[in-house]
């Protein structure tokens, strides 16, 4: 489990590897440590950068934003 806070508010993104499976990430949207949402309905990522950028995407549309070279430099684990 990995987490990423955004930087102009208390809310974040947790990844999780479903079953420790590196090709099946699922993304939630926290606010503060609470659940909030999932991101892309709760769609399994295959990649760590699909993950990334999903979060990044949705995140946005609402107003938030992550650190680049934090979310850059992130690994799922």
């Amino acid at each position: 489990m990995t987490k990423v806070r955004c930087i102009n508010s208390n809310k974040q993104v947790k990844f999780i590897l479903n079953g420790g499976q590196k090709d099946e990430i699922l993304v939630f949207a926290l606010q503060g440590e609470d659940f909030w949402f999932a991101i892309g309905n709760g769609r399994i990522y295959r990649t760590a950068n699909g993950a990334k950028k999903a979060a990044v995407k949705e995140m946005a549309a609402m107003g938030y934003s992550f650190d680049e070279a934090e979310m850059k430099n992130l690994v799922i684990s």
